[in-house]
């Protein structure tokens, strides 16, 4: 039973299964707040929401001994999973942390889509879709970012939408559901 509360979606294993890294509300007394407090002018919560009242950040759970800590700033943690480095979004930036939640790299892709960043299972390769340069569009270009070139990107598929993983395969790395990567 973990002692913090945590928001939908935006969990993530350690490599070595030990924890889970969860998403929650850095006030975590606001999990309580009832539709009555809130005074917005528009909709539930938007007046309440204002300077970064919402603020979240990642914590890991260790299922061996129940402690919860803080790990990093940041969200939608995914797993690479040969090296065990872990990629986070953060306001357009996608950041590479150890399993310490320590930023080893960080990449700003301007136009970054909402979809989560994949890192290669051998962390050289981001996996992530860029929003197309239109207003109101949903989707975007799947794009292979190299982490040692991170201005060189290589476009996959236009007019993409939709959740992707790296799987390792003999002679490379392909994606699943798209052309091979190699």
């Amino acid at each position: 039973h973990a002692s913090r509360w945590a928001s939908r979606g935006d969990l993530c294993w350690l490599p070595d299964s030990s924890a889970v890294l969860f998403l929650s509300l850095r006030d975590e007394a606001l999990y309580k707040t009832t539709e009555a407090e809130v005074r917005g002018d528009i909709s539930y919560g938007t007046g309440y929401a204002k300077e970064g009242k919402f603020s979240k950040e990642l914590f890991s759970f260790n299922l061996n001994t129940g402690e919860i800590r803080r790990f990093a700033d940041g969200y939608s943690p995914e797993l690479s999973g040969d090296s065990g480095q872990i990629a986070v979004r953060e306001a357009g930036a996608i950041r590479i942390l150890d399993i310490q939640g320590t930023e080893q790299a960080c990449v700003h892709i301007p136009r970054l889509g909402y979809s989560s960043a994949v890192l290669s299972p051998d962390g050289k390769l981001i996996l992530a879709t860029i929003r197309p340069n239109i207003s109101f569009r949903f989707g975007g270009r799947l794009t292979v970012v190299d982490l040692s070139q991170p201005g060189l990107r290589h476009i996959l598929a236009d007019e993409f939408a939709g959740k992707y993983k790296w799987i390792s395969a003999e002679k490379g790395i392909s994606t699943n559901g798209v052309s091979s990567v190699r």
